[in-house]
């Protein structure tokens, strides 16, 4: 999922790319064939935004939220940064599903409905609650539903219907991903290297026994929390990477680099093996250039007002694009892809303007008051 992006520090922040993966997202949801040529695949787009994440979260947490008593601050930003715009979404989400049953008696509250004795009284709280507070919404995808009510299954599209499939907001399970890494991360980030290094191999590890086991496709390839922590922690090194690089000129190397990113970003089809797990060559390629060029992106753009602007769209892009499509029906599927993108980005305009930038100032307040009463000693 795209990481909505920190708490402004001073200049920001890989826009760009940031939106580029957001629309590979919306394209991997509304076919056609724009992403035979541009953009990568969802699940690529994903852990790119794991990486993003763990590049961010890394640097807020040294270079912000490093005083006595920032941890708690910490989290609230985070989650205000979250939910205010997932509820907005979740909200107009809502209201779309209860028209669509109240006038063809179909949807997704009409499939709560219909599947409610199966899910039972257990299985319906915990989908009510994953729906509205996110934690948990990743397990929906290591579960399957029949007469029996929720078991565990490796292949959730075995399901009918997916679990997934009642959750008001299809792509939100990766802000469950998301949620656990802000969680942990306090405790982690704050570690010496080597042992983030350790960390991350375990993880990967972990990834390589599995994949020997079977366990190599969808959702093993990129929705398993304990697998996708190493790729937040490789984002994490990356900012580690930038720090220690902060005062190295690449006047050429860093745009060179950059460019390098966003090409390899955007035409991530004309090399790709279309393989549809972790350990293909395109993919490993793509994350190594992550870990690269993203100091040097990051320092190229970090002062570009423009590029932090665009990137601000790439959340409610995420978020939004799935209400869209679902309203948006047209015969060409390229045609009607592009006005999806279209009309997503305009919702995410609005979004951002009158949502995201009035609850970023109350957000830096609570930032400036925590630190006014510390009276700024550090850490």
């Amino acid at each position: 999922m795209p990481d909505p992006g920190p708490e402004p520090i001073k200049g920001h922040h890989m826009g760009l790319l940031r939106v580029i993966l957001a629309i590979g997202v919306v394209l991997g949801h509304t076919g056609g064939d724009i992403s035979r040529f541009l953009f990568v695949p969802g699940d690529v787009a994903v852990q790119g935004f794991y990486m993003i994440s763990g590049f961010y979260i890394a640097l807020v947490l040294n270079e912000k939220y490093n005083q006595a008593g920032d941890t708690l601050v910490f989290y609230k930003n985070r989650f205000l940064r979250i939910f205010q715009t997932y509820w907005l979404f979740l909200a107009i989400a809502f209201l779309a599903e209860l028209f669509s049953f109240l006038t063809r008696h179909s949807g997704d509250l009409a499939r709560w409905i219909s599947h409610a004795p199966e899910l039972g009284v257990g299985g319906l709280v915990y989908l009510l609650l994953s729906n509205i507070f996110l934690f948990g919404q990743d397990a929906a995808l290591f579960l399957g539903l029949d007469a029996g009510g929720l078991h565990w299954t490796s292949d959730f599209n075995a399901s009918s219907p997916p679990v997934f499939s009642f959750f008001l907001i299809h792509p939100a399970w990766s802000l469950a991903l998301e949620l656990l890494f802000y969680v942990l991360a306090p405790f982690i980030l704050r570690r010496s290297t080597p042992f983030v290094i350790a960390l991350a191999a375990c993880s990967l590890g972990l990834r390589a026994y599995a994949y020997t086991l079977g366990y190599s496709q969808n959702p093993w390839s990129y929705r398993f929390f304990p697998f996708e922590l190493s790729m937040f922690l490789a984002g994490a090194l990356s900012y580690r990477l930038y720090d220690r690089l902060r005062g190295v000129d690449a006047a050429i190397l860093g745009p060179a680099l950059s460019l390098c990113l966003l090409g390899a970003t955007l035409l991530y089809p004309l090399y790709s093996d279309d393989a549809d797990t972790f350990f293909s060559a395109a993919k490993i390629g793509l994350y190594v250039c992550f870990f690269v060029s993203l100091p040097f992106l990051f320092k190229w753009t970090k002062d570009n007002r423009r590029d932090r602007w665009i990137g601000e769209l790439s959340y409610p892009i995420y978020l939004g694009h799935m209400l869209i499509a679902h309203a948006i029906h047209f015969p060409a599927p390229n045609l009607r892809a592009l006005v999806v993108i279209a009309v997503t980005i305009l919702l995410a305009i609005g979004v951002v303007r009158y949502v995201e930038i009035p609850l970023e100032r109350y957000r830096q307040r609570n930032v400036r008051a925590a630190h006014a009463t510390a009276g700024a000693v550090p850490a």
